[in-house]
């Protein structure tokens, strides 16, 4: 799987042998859906996705999760575990996973090897937490609607195409867009009935462009 250093952003631009080199670090794994690769009690390291879906959550006080973030391929989680930083954060998977797994020692090696990783850290951290803060204020200020107009618009983006999968059963993504279940569905036919999405299988629709 060596492959599953080279669809990491922060890993872009390393020369062939440092992507080997990370890779023959790396364990690989295939895992079931329900899988936890780390919880605030079992740090299991540094994950990276090499395909399926992961999404990471806290727990609230009375035991809700509360969706943070869903990985893809070419994301990864338990970064900031390996820096002994404590995490309330658990990080499942939502689908059968393939991951790449560094320990600690590997990683703060690999660091000071190519110094250029730690920059593109500090630009990714700073562009999740922008993207948090505005998903927040998209929360607390727009329809239900709408926030299910730009996340369907972003999920496009990403991809770059206008037929998109939402990577997570529908029962997720409304916990993750602060709805109910039921709130979601009907913004999904106002969307559909506005002609503004095709739903073409399930989970599965085409983005109109006008």
């Amino acid at each position: 799987m060596s492959c599953c250093a080279s669809i990491v952003p922060i890993f872009q631009g390393l020369d062939d042998h440092s992507l080997q080199m990370i890779s023959d670090l790396a364990i690989h794994r295939t895992l079931p859906a329900g899988t936890l690769l780390n919880t605030p009690v079992n740090h299991q390291g540094l994950f990276i996705i090499a395909s399926g879906t992961v999404k990471v959550y806290s727990l609230t006080a009375s035991g809700h999760e509360q969706l943070i973030r869903i990985l893809e391929p070419g994301d990864f989680t338990g970064l900031e575990l390996l820096f002994g930083v404590e995490s309330k954060q658990y990080a499942e998977a939502v689908t059968e996973i393939m991951t790449c797994s560094i320990n600690q020692n590997d990683f703060i090696h690999l660091l000071e090897l190519h110094p250029s990783i730690s920059i593109k850290l500090l630009k990714l951290y700073s562009q999740q937490l922008a993207e948090l803060e505005q998903r927040l204020l998209d929360n607390s200020l727009e329809s239900s609607t709408k926030r299910v107009a730009h996340y369907l618009i972003k999920l496009s983006k990403e991809y770059d195409q206008t037929t998109i999968k939402i990577p997570l059963p529908l029962k997720e993504l409304a916990h993750f867009l602060s709805m109910s279940p039921e709130t979601l569905s009907r913004s999904l036919r106002e969307l559909e009935e506005s002609n503004a999405i095709h739903k073409l299988k399930n989970r599965c629709y085409q983005i109109n462009s006008e």
